[in-house]
């Protein structure tokens, strides 16, 4: 996230800073300027949606501007829209579900 922020102060592909304070010191002690760092679970609130990590669309735009920068799927997190994920591990997990049951009562 701090890669494309305007306070950033980047060395490369380093993000040093963060209007002069080191970005470790930001992150930890959630001062974003922007107020974009990850709640306690890894959420992170960007574009009115709330994100597992850093934002998908975010890991691609500072990969395709910078091939060098880490590719988006290595990044810690998947940068999924988190109801989204979480709606596809509910239904997923009942059609998971039915599928044992199903085949239980078959064998039966």
């Amino acid at each position: 996230m701090c890669f494309g922020c305007e306070h950033a102060d980047r060395k490369g592909l380093t993000v040093l800073s963060c209007e002069g304070v080191p970005i470790v010191h930001r992150i930890t002690a959630g001062q974003c300027p922007l107020n974009r760092h990850p709640d306690p679970a890894g959420v992170v609130k960007w574009a009115g949606i709330r994100w597992l990590g850093v934002p998908y669309p975010l890991r691609l735009w500072a990969w395709l501007m910078h091939p060098k920068h880490p590719r988006p799927s290595s990044i810690r997190q998947c940068g999924c829209i988190k109801p989204l994920k979480e709606l596809w591990i509910s239904v997923t997990r009942k059609l998971s579900l039915r599928r044992v049951f199903k085949n239980r009562a078959s064998l039966h």
